[in-house]
């Protein structure tokens, strides 16, 4: 049993590196055989005939040998009353500043409730015996179709954890029977070689240079760029080597190569990144296509060298919100606030898409939908086999329509969805060329898996109440990370209360929707990060608060839409007022001295002549800070608190928790041209972390 148990460990692990696009040589056996979950299988029986070292209920939960998945056990659970809620769990030793991977294979039969279904957690509690946190992949319901592997990836251990737990769990309200089998634990390693992308919009080139880029994990490895190896290669359809290129830049997150394309002939190749240690007992690889043409071609809708999204060749910024389907008098409501887009499903009918295209606005079509096996996938997609036919038939409906600005390729895939996304990607794109892609991963640890099969990234934050609003700045800033500079970011702010997901009264009791301030502050964190689109999660949810629960509604006392709209229009309209110079490459005043905390982001654009800073305090406490312009600019407060007049280039700030400021700045004319530089691209500037 340990034995079989070791060798399908390195098997799962070699399938989560076969998904990512990328193949990985272990640092070594031992750590791929790695289980720090005790008994988990479920083999090993006390004299109560119970598996040990596992907690034993006296209700639900019992021991199986109905059908494990390997071995001859596997934990079992029933219950037919809603009410009841109990856990089965095991103690856990982990190490603080860790990341876990948490891998199990679940059977569910007959399973109905709601909550999330049959799953296995990892949660760790303080000295005090408060639960502190914990993570746990999305459940099944209903009947699975064989044994389903869950996996998740903790975030680091806090340090103030002093012990953890492996639980097995169905949420309260749910009846039916559940099985758990072969459950793993063991300290994250990420891969050598994350993505890969090109600097060649949509991977498409004329001739000339370009920049090819790979994600690196170095460190993680016990490696230096001095003490790997790196090569580029260029290989045909056949899988033929057309010819090689050395790195031009290795660092220990990033490896950059200088292709000259021009003497490639007309055709389609696959680009492949090696790195590896000179012995090759530690190695990564990555790959993503690279189509050469005699001349590219204009497009109606394209993201440029800054990353913003042209629209008819004039800079957009993506403001929307997130719908399930429209109606002519939501519709109307909407089009009387500040936004200029919409993402609505593309398996809504035409109508709605014309609906919204009448009103002026543009729409970001999602195709999360067109996925076998889904929540929500049409009648007509029974099995993969459905999924091109089905989807081709809905892009050829829509792509016509010059309101859809974008297609958005999936939505929080699960990483095993990976090969499903790439075959979507490229149906979609050989029937629609000219619109980009936009792929908004489920944790932004995923999103350098889906960093080739996307011309945008997409992360959904929602840390209210639960979490730090700096939570946002964080994963903005790992999202242009992913892109390796290479691809747009359109973020997903906050704008909902938790509790419209929540079923149980005691968990809806420690939800609450964001504050103003809370929204504002999460909203321009994302932009000050670097991002050239924001699309509010989620209209739909400011509805379900409206109404209690007794109304049909999830609130337990009602949160007028009204109010919760008057608020997110307000933030709205607050960035629409910057939007011309947020997608603005006019040349700015650099500071050159910045005195900052890491909680501070800061964005610089030039806009008629002026400097436009956009500082943001991303934690929940005072701050202060300074920067200093040569040239002694006057400077204007144009949003947020008053500072200090500014004394001789000095700008001195003081920001309340979660402020935002806007400062306007401006060179006496004598001055300007010294200190103006040429034009610079808000993503060459380094943002304050």
């Amino acid at each position: 049993m340990l034995l079989r148990r070791a060798a399908t460990c390195v098997a799962l692990w070699a399938l989560t590196l076969a998904l990512t696009g990328t193949g990985q040589t272990l640092p070594n056996l031992e750590f791929a055989s790695l289980n720090l979950a005790g008994n988990p299988g479920f083999e090993a029986l006390n004299e109560d005939g119970w598996p040990a070292g596992w907690s034993m209920p006296e209700t639900a939960f019992m021991l199986s040998t109905l059908s494990p998945r390997d071995g001859r056990f596997c934990l079992r659970w029933t219950n037919s009353d809603p009410e009841h809620y109990v856990r089965c769990a095991t103690g856990l030793s982990l190490q603080a500043g860790k990341r876990y991977d948490l891998e199990a294979w679940v059977v569910t039969e007959g399973l109905a409730g709601e909550g999330g279904g049959a799953t296995v957690r990892i949660e760790w509690v303080g000295k005090d015996g408060k639960v502190l946190g914990g993570v746990n992949p999305a459940g099944l319901t209903g009947t699975s179709d064989g044994w389903k592997r869950l996996r998740i990836t903790t975030d680091p251990i806090p340090k103030n954890v002093e012990s953890a737990s492996l639980i097995c769990v169905v949420p309260k309200g749910c009846t039916g029977a559940a099985f758990w089998d072969d459950i793993l634990v063991r300290p994250y390693y990420p891969p050598l070689v994350t993505g890969m992308v090109t600097d060649a919009y949509q991977h498409t080139t004329a001739g000339g240079t370009v920049l090819v880029k790979a994600g690196l994990n170095l460190p993680d490895w016990e490696l230096a760029p001095d003490t790997v190896i790196a090569e580029l290669s260029v290989l045909d359809s056949r899988g033929g080597v057309v010819c090689t290129a050395p790195p031009a830049k290795l660092e220990a997150t990033e490896v950059v190569f200088s292709l000259d394309t021009a003497p490639l002939p007309v055709g389609e190749f696959q680009l492949s990144c090696d790195v590896r240690n000179p012995d090759g007992t530690k190695s990564g690889k990555a790959s993503c296509g690279l189509v050469r043409v005699t001349e590219l071609r204009e497009r109606m809708v394209r993201i440029d060298g800054s990353n913003r999204l042209l629209v008819s060749g004039e800079p957009f910024f993506p403001l929307g919100v997130w719908w399930n389907e429209v109606n002519p008098w939501l519709l109307e409501t909407y089009c009387k606030g500040p936004f200029n887009c919409i993402v609505l499903p593309g398996s809504r009918p035409a109508a709605q898409f014309d609906m919204v295209a009448a009103r002026g606005l543009k729409i970001i079509c999602s195709l999360q939908d067109f996925y076998a096996g889904g929540k929500d996938c049409p009648a007509a997609l029974r099995s993969e086999a459905d999924e091109q036919s089905v989807l081709e038939a809905v892009v050829t409906a829509l792509r016509d329509k010059p309101a859809v600005l974008a297609w958005q390729l999936a939505h929080q895939p699960a990483p095993e969805l990976l090969p499903r996304v790439a075959a979507h990607r490229e149906w979609v794109e050989k029937l629609d060329s000219s619109r980009p892609l936009w792929v908004v991963a489920g944790r932004a640890d995923e999103l350098p898996l889906f960093v080739s099969q996307a011309d945008v990234l997409g992360l959904g934050t929602y840390p209210v109440p639960q979490s730090p609003c700096g939570d946002v700045l964080r994963d903005t800033l790992l999202a242009l990370k992913s892109g390796l500079g290479c691809r747009a970011v359109w973020m997903l702010p906050q704008a909902f209360d938790w509790a419209a997901y929540k079923t149980d009264p005691k968990e809806k009791k420690n939800c609450r929707a964001p504050t103003l301030e809370e929204m504002r502050s999460m909203a321009w964190q994302s932009i000050a990060a670097g991002a050239t689109g924001l699309i509010f999660w989620s209209w739909q949810d400011l509805w379900k608060m409206d109404r209690t629960v007794a109304e049909g509604g999830q609130a337990l006392s009602r949160e007028p839409f009204a109010d919760r709209w008057r608020d997110l229009c307000q933030v709205a309209d607050e960035i629409r007022r910057y939007v011309p110079v947020l997608t603005s490459l006019e040349p700015y005043i650099a500071p050159d001295e910045v005195d900052l905390s890491p909680a501070v982001a800061l964005r610089s654009h030039g806009k008629d002549g002026q400097t436009y800073i956009f500082a943001v305090n991303s934690r929940n406490e005072p701050t202060t800070g300074r920067l200093h312009f040569k040239g002694n600019p006057t400077v204007t407060v144009e949003f947020g608190k008053a500072d200090p007049p500014s004394r001789q280039g000095q700008i001195y700030l003081s920001f309340a928790p979660l402020e935002v400021k806007v400062l306007r700045l401006s060179v006496p004319p004598s001055t300007a041209a010294a200190v103006l530089p040429t034009a610079i691209a808000p993503a060459d500037q380094p943002v304050q972390q």
